[in-house]
């Protein structure tokens, strides 16, 4: 069963440009593993320093496995430097999806 994991940021003042960049960078490459199925980087409309960048996992176990691969510490790590703080992920199930 698939997982959606959302993670919340507040992007550190003056960093939004190059966290996006670094941020669609690592997404790429975690997407050219095949272990995430998509990934999105949602920008606050009333407060653009935050965003959310939502992931879809195919399964818990395979996103906790990738979690310790050098690949995903890199991103991690590239990520933070722009972060002004974190308010944490979570993980969902999608219940409903519709799109026109």
């Amino acid at each position: 069963m698939s997982v959606v994991e959302v993670v919340r940021v507040q992007v550190a003042e003056g960093h939004l440009s190059t966290f996006l960049a670094d941020v669609e960078a690592g997404l790429l490459g975690l997407l050219s593993d095949g272990v995430p199925t998509s990934a999105e980087v949602l920008q606050g409309v009333e407060s653009p320093d935050a965003c959310l960048i939502v992931i879809t996992w195919d399964s818990v176990e395979s996103h906790e496995s990738y979690r310790r691969t050098p690949e995903f510490k890199a991103f991690y790590v590239a990520m933070g430097a722009h972060l002004a703080g974190s308010g944490g992920a979570e993980h969902y199930e999608r219940r409903v999806s519709l799109t026109t």
